[in-house]
């Protein structure tokens, strides 16, 4: 826009005689007036300039058309640009495309005279390439006859406020997240909890019930018989639960291990199978078992990897209504084994198909679900795979169109190619297995104290019974005995401390007497911490009545 220099002022006067004294005097008046006001004149234009040029924000004078006019170096040190590059550009090239259409809508009304002025967060591009946040106050000069002269916008570098704005958010989000995430674990956990009380509660009623009926009816063979069944059945139950929660501690705090043998998966699948056999069988279920011939021997821990297809098959009985069918099949795939278990069950939602071998989740967790349990099977499932050097994965078309689990397995040399796991361990069923043997068993708790007796005794040993260490130690001070069969957890002297005691006596008498430790501690370093107190086996409660006999034999024999 062509302006007038700021140095001139027009000067229309009218000339004056020469010799006319008055008219030179007022000559000399008009030139001093003219001269104040020209000098008033440019002290204001060097303010404004100096203003203009020095202010902490930048500034820019814009065409109607959209060119910059003029820019101060404020403005200059926002967008990275020198002056001469800037002024004669249009301000659309260095405003960021997102913001472009709604700076071009606001100027546009400004021309129109819509609005006095306005403002706006926009973004610039500058000369790097980076993005700059600023903070836009547009107004407009017009000429005498109202026609846009110029516009002026006043710009203010805000990206360190947006930064922190945008660094709020982003907490502020984590923090919701973490919110969420607490208060879902927290529902989660009121929902296990009350789930695990449920669990436990059915098996115990049924035993409590049951034993009020056998107790009622003594003399009727019939009920005692159905009774007894029925507890035992219930006490699996509910044993099972138990090693399922301390399966997921051990998970969780990175100490459940393996014992790595030989295992012929033709063996495993038929116990698992075996485990499961009367249950389908009572719904009417076909159950289908296949093993391709090129499956090999692998390495692995037999127990745990029965455990999870033992896990596996039982979801499928479970969730399979009467009449339907479950297919198993082991195949080779490369340099990996796969078991597949396919269901034609209730399936499973698309929703929850990403949880389902989630710790403490479950498609119903409500009070009025059909089927029970505590919903860590097929968590437990996935961590001993991953043990393994496996990886699981499940696939449902959905509600009513059963489900397919594989579990895929590497195929790795055994350490001893000869041996198969599990070790034979011989005849559970015979009831003379410790006939000769005089064992003396301490615990605390009167009930088990007789019940470990009796038993015991059902397979021909002599057993002494101790209700407490002290008194353990005073049958040992009088009586030899083959076995010690004795609890941790008692009051005053535990378990640890008898044993330590024991040896401490039997110090060079060359003889030591053998002991086997059975408790309800089961974690891996309670074992460790029998062993090192001198007992030479850990049994954990509630264990099978055979196995148990079998323990002591063993014990004895080494």
């Amino acid at each position: 826009m062509e302006k007038r220099p700021s140095n001139v002022w027009p000067r229309n006067r009218t000339p004056v005689p020469e010799g006319d004294e008055h008219g030179r005097r007022e000559r000399r008046a008009g030139d001093a007036v003219v001269r104040s006001i020209e000098e008033k004149l440019r002290e204001t234009e060097e303010r404004l300039r100096a203003t203009f040029e020095n202010a902490p924000l930048g500034i820019a004078e814009t065409s109607p058309e959209g060119v910059l006019l003029r820019v101060n170096e404020g403005f200059c040190h926002i967008v990275g640009y020198a002056r001469e590059e800037l002024e004669g550009c249009m301000f659309q090239s260095i405003t960021h495309r997102d913001d472009l259409a709604r700076n071009l809508d606001l100027f546009r009304r400004l021309l129109a005279g819509e609005i006095p002025h306005y403002e706006m967060e926009k973004r610039y591009v500058r000369r790097d390439g980076q993005v700059v946040w600023a903070h836009l106050f547009g107004a407009l000069v017009r000429n005498r006859d109202g026609t846009p002269a110029y516009g002026v916008a006043v710009i203010q570098d805000i990206s360190e406020r947006k930064r922190a704005e945008s660094e709020r958010e982003a907490l502020l989000a984590r923090e919701q997240g973490a919110r969420r995430q607490a208060e879902e674990a927290s529902r989660l956990k009121d929902e296990f909890l009350a789930t695990v009380s449920h669990e436990l509660r059915t098996p115990l009623n049924a035993i409590v019930g049951w034993s009020a009926v056998a107790r009622m009816h003594q003399f009727e063979p019939a009920v005692i018989v159905r009774a007894l069944e029925t507890i035992e059945r219930n006490a699996r139950a509910q044993k099972q639960l138990i090693e399922d929660l301390l399966d997921v501690s051990r998970i969780i705090t990175g100490k459940l291990k393996l014992e790595i043998t030989a295992v012929d998966l033709r063996t495993l699948m038929e116990a698992a199978l075996e485990t499961v056999k009367v249950a389908a069988e009572a719904k009417g279920l076909q159950i289908r078992s296949e093993v391709a011939p090129d499956v090999p021997v692998i390495a692995a821990d037999f127990t745990r990897l029965q455990q999870v297809v033992w896990n596996l098959l039982a979801n499928a009985v479970k969730f399979t209504p009467a009449g339907g069918r479950v297919n198993v099949t082991v195949r080779r795939l490369g340099n990996e084994v796969d078991v597949c278990v396919r269901d034609s069950g209730q399936g499973i939602e698309p929703q929850f198909l990403p949880y389902v071998f989630d710790r403490f989740r479950q498609q119903d967790g409500s009070i009025t679900r059909r089927h029970g349990g505590l919903g860590l099977g097929l968590a437990i499932v996935r961590h001993v795979a991953e043990l393994h050097g496996g990886r699981v994965s499940a696939h449902s078309e959905g509600e009513g169109q059963g489900a397919t689990f594989h579990v895929l397995l590497p195929v790795t040399r055994p350490p001893r190619p000869n041996t198969i796991a599990p070790e034979a361990g011989g005849s559970l069923d015979n009831r003379d297995m410790l006939a000769g043997l005089r064992l003396l068993v301490v615990e605390d708790e009167r009930d088990s104290l007789q019940m470990l007796g009796d038993l015991l005794c059902a397979y021909g040993a002599e057993v002494t019974l101790a209700d407490s260490a002290a008194r353990a130690l005073e049958w040992l001070g009088c009586e030899r005995f083959d076995l010690l069969l004795c609890d941790i957890g008692m009051p005053e002297m535990d378990g640890y401390a008898l044993m330590r005691e024991v040896r401490r006596r039997e110090a060079g008498s060359g003889f030591t007497l053998p002991a086997v430790a059975l408790t309800a501690y089961g974690r891996a370093e309670d074992r460790v911490r029998a062993l090192s107190a001198g007992f030479q086996n850990h049994v954990t409660k509630p264990v099978e009545p055979e196995e148990l006999a079998l323990v002591v034999a063993r014990s004895v024999v080494r």
